[in-house]
């Protein structure tokens, strides 16, 4: 767990000189992991997950490789970026920040129905059936291999997501508002 109000940066040069990529994972550590908390990052991570890719991938041509994702860990949530690039890793790492930034207008700009739509959107995926065993043995490892052992946290976030508001998600430097909201973040630069 990162200390509250961290940022920190680490890099590291590849052995291969000739390599003409770079990589970027930047990772924002939410807050602790509550079931609150947990709801609202999902659905933070849900609206961001695709401008984010058409951002720093379409438009910016930042790389061919763009993730966004978010999860739990044993005492912290987190949300995160992968991007690998040929642009320098620095660079990549600041257009991050930049999405972000921008990303906070967007939210504040959202009109209702648009994201009473997204959230209805999360909720649908959360209510989705699991094809099979696989899918089922998945889901309740992750909680395991978490530390959180909270088999009922999907359908808290279900309930829950039914009744967050823009005003439960808003973005603060990449992170979700609210009292809980203890935000560090680490990025690994690989160039």
């Amino acid at each position: 767990m990162l200390p509250v109000g961290g940022n920190f940066l680490f890099n590291k040069t590849l052995d291969n000189p000739l390599e003409t990529n770079n990589a970027v994972q930047y990772v924002l550590q939410i807050g602790d992991s509550t079931s609150e908390l947990y709801a609202r990052l999902i659905l933070f991570s849900h609206l961001v997950n695709q401008p984010a890719f058409s951002v720093l991938r379409t438009e910016e041509q930042l790389g061919y490789i763009v993730s966004s994702w978010s999860s739990t860990q044993v005492n912290a949530l987190v949300m995160g970026f992968r991007i690998q690039s040929e642009k320098p890793a620095l660079f990549v790492d600041n257009r991050i920040d930049v999405f972000l930034e921008n990303y906070e207008e967007v939210l504040r700009a959202m009109e209702l129905d648009d994201f009473a739509k997204q959230r209805q959107g999360l909720v649908g995926k959360l209510r989705e059936r699991l094809d099979n065993l696989d899918q089922e043995s998945s889901r309740f490892g992750l909680r395991i291999l978490d530390g959180s052992y909270d088999f009922a946290l999907r359908m808290y976030c279900f309930t829950r997501g039914l009744d967050l508001t823009t005003d439960g998600i808003n973005r603060r430097k990449g992170g979700l508002h609210g009292g809980d909201f203890n935000q560090s973040r680490y990025s690994r630069l690989l160039h």
